[in-house]
């Protein structure tokens, strides 16, 4: 279920508007059914490792899907493929969180008929963001980063950073909304605990230490 999740939030990720072009792409990446078919579990998945540290994740279904993720690091890609193994969409991303750089989308030709840049709505880059944990003592974002994401649309366009680190003169777990355009901080959160809600429930408790209108 957990894997079903991951690629329905790629596709939602990715469900916006794309500008059209036709381009032959005659060095597509395709997909080898063969093996895939020959190592695949009773659950239509094959996982492997290559030399090199990278980890390979391949399902099968009425069309199939991969992720690649190189040992070290933060991102990894995300192929979609046609029945016949050529490829249909590539996309990188912060696995879960985030899409970064371009989406392609190809016809079962191999022909290039769909690209979008996701970076160019944030002028407050990636590595903008990388600068802005280290400067609030974040020392290693695969353990010291809950979550980010990012969001852009007619109307704002933010970067959201949950993480373990130092904002001015306190410590502890932060939840931070930037401009993804200034990198100006619109909310800043610290988190508290758990609190109770109703009679059963808990949530989570937050101090708002910025918040602007």
């Amino acid at each position: 279920m957990k894997i079903v999740t991951s690629i329905l939030i790629l596709m939602t990720i990715i469900s916006c508007n794309s500008q059209i072009k036709v381009k032959q792409n005659k060095k597509m990446k395709t997909f080898d059914i063969e093996a895939f078919e020959k190592n695949k579990n009773t659950l239509n998945e094959y996982f492997f490792t290559t030399e090199d540290g990278t980890l390979v994740k391949q399902y099968g279904g009425e069309e199939y899907y991969e992720t690649i993720k190189p040992k070290d690091s933060l991102f990894e890609m995300y192929y979609e493929y046609y029945k016949n193994g050529n490829l249909k969409r590539e996309l990188k991303s912060f696995p879960n969180d985030f899409v970064i750089g371009r989406i392609k989308e190809y016809d079962e030709q191999g022909n290039l008929i769909k690209e979008e840049d996701l970076d160019k709505s944030f002028s407050f880059s990636w590595e903008d963001i990388k600068k802005y944990l280290k400067a609030h003592d974040v020392k290693n974002i695969k353990e010291d980063v809950i979550n980010i994401s990012r969001w852009s649309d007619e109307e704002e366009t933010i970067w959201t950073l949950e993480f373990n680190g130092k904002h001015k003169d306190r410590k502890g777990r932060f939840v931070i909304t930037l401009d993804g355009k200034t990198g100006e901080e619109l909310e800043v959160k610290l988190f508290k605990g758990k609190k109770a809600i109703g009679e059963d429930g808990t949530g989570s408790d937050y101090e708002i230490i910025l918040k602007k209108k």
